[in-house]
């Protein structure tokens, strides 16, 4: 499992894509009306819609969503060919989450103003956030074609790249992103996560931390240090990491899930079944309900009954749905090692595999499974350090 994308998430969807809640243009006087559009906000109706679209944004930068929209939408009924107007809109659905209106403003922003690069950037932090990656990438060259100044679309590339495997890319694209913005804490945790995906684990935690650094409230910063200290071996700060992140997004099922298995590395069952139900209760994730199987059963409890009951909640049956079914008594290690179709898929079927022959007593194949989970899975998988974990218990 790409566990690690899990974490890119939760920094792409808050602060990140990069100005995700920041108004175009807004260190500078727009071209429209010549004044700073983040000066104080107008007290005044204004007349027609620059002044409109200068309000708005001033709205929208002081955290009034509703009258910023508000504001957006009077400029555009008055001049339907306003592209600024359509671009700061499109922010605003952003931010919302509200995507396919963002698009669409982008869409029309762009088609009015074909010139202007940053609704480049902001549709393609759209389409990055949708998973269109090809086209995202399409829409940031172009950004950076036309502004090789902005350090929002050097990340949000970086981020397109990073998803393409292409790691030494995306790394030079973060690298570029910071020496534009060298105060800008998710360029350095986006940098940190490209460096824990590439196996760099000290230079991964050297980003996390300036990220912390410079912004101490940032839970995904603290989430992927803490994943690196987990990836390290490190469960004791990995911990520490997770609880702070929980505490800053408690909202947010994949920390709750992170904190369990960090809980069961550490060989605290019962303390990592209670995080792992947390993060369920907030979403429906195979992997958790292996998690929260494993966290129970290796703590003594019955725990088929509930990981039935939570499987029935999932959608679909593909990989790793084959791994509920052997705890379940419904399939064996031969048919499950032979349904892991991908390589990351074997590696992960290894680890279980080994889980199950520990819970049915058989040491010595557990061992020969988790000792090949280490030897096959990547460095940045959960199962790699839990299988390191189980084999230190086992080799004391």
């Amino acid at each position: 499992m790409f566990k690690e994308i899990l974490i890119v998430s939760l920094l792409i969807m808050g602060a990140s894509p990069s100005e995700a809640a920041t108004p175009p243009d807004c260190q500078k006087p727009t071209a429209e009306t010549g004044k700073n559009i983040c000066s104080s906000l107008v007290a005044s109706e204004p007349s027609d819609a620059a002044g409109f679209l200068d309000r708005g944004i001033n709205a929208f930068s002081a955290g009034a969503s509703d009258r910023a929209m508000a504001d957006f939408n009077r400029a555009i009924a008055l001049d339907p060919n306003f592209a600024a107007a359509y671009s700061a809109r499109g922010v605003a659905y952003r931010a919302k989450g509200d995507l396919d209106s963002a698009l669409a403003d982008f869409n029309r922003a762009i088609a009015l103003d074909p010139k202007r690069a940053i609704p480049y950037k902001n549709r393609g932090s759209v389409l990055l956030r949708k998973g269109a990656w090809d086209l995202a990438m399409v829409d940031l060259n172009k950004a950076i074609d036309l502004d090789p100044s902005s350090a929002a679309a050097y990340d949000n590339r970086g981020l397109v790249y990073k998803h393409q495997g292409k790691i030494d890319l995306a790394i030079a694209d973060f690298t570029k992103a910071i020496e534009l913005d060298p105060n800008g804490a998710n360029k350095y945790a986006n940098r940190g996560l490209a460096f824990s995906r590439k196996g760099d684990l000290d230079q991964a935690l050297t980003d996390f931390t300036r990220a912390i650094e410079l912004d101490p409230n940032n839970a995904g910063a603290y989430s992927g240090r803490g994943y690196t200290y987990h990836s390290k071996g490190d469960a004791d700060r990995a911990l520490t990491d997770f609880s702070k992140a929980i505490e800053l997004d408690p909202k947010d099922a994949v920390r709750w899930r992170m904190r369990g298995i960090a809980w069961f590395d550490d060989g605290d069952f019962k303390g990592a079944a209670p995080d792992l139900l947390h993060s369920l209760d907030i979403e429906a994730d195979a992997y958790t309900m292996l998690f929260r199987y494993l966290a129970k059963a290796r703590g003594g409890e019955a725990a088929g009954d509930e990981l039935a009951a939570n499987a029935a909640r999932l959608n679909a049956k593909d990989w790793p749905y084959v791994v509920i079914d052997l705890y379940l008594g419904k399939s064996t290690p031969a048919a499950t090692l032979a349904a892991a179709a991908k390589p990351d898929d074997r590696c992960e079927a290894l680890f279980y595999i080994g889980e199950w022959y520990l819970l049915n007593s058989d040491r010595k194949n557990a061992e020969a499974s988790l000792q090949k989970a280490v030897n096959t899975c990547r460095k940045d998988y959960f199962e790699y350090t839990s299988a390191g974990a189980e084999l230190k218990r086992l080799k004391p």
